[in-house]
């Protein structure tokens, strides 16, 4: 489970940069799915 979620998580990366500049909101949430995910 730990190596699939790992090649979801670098392209969500570069995706949640670019939503978080646009939309200040996805702050929150992305915030929240980079925690868990780094553990």
């Amino acid at each position: 489970m730990g190596d699939h979620e790992g090649k979801p998580l670098p392209p969500l990366e570069p995706f949640e940069l670019g939503d978080t500049k646009q939309e200040p909101d996805s702050n929150p949430p992305p915030g929240k799915h980079e925690k868990p995910a780094q553990k």
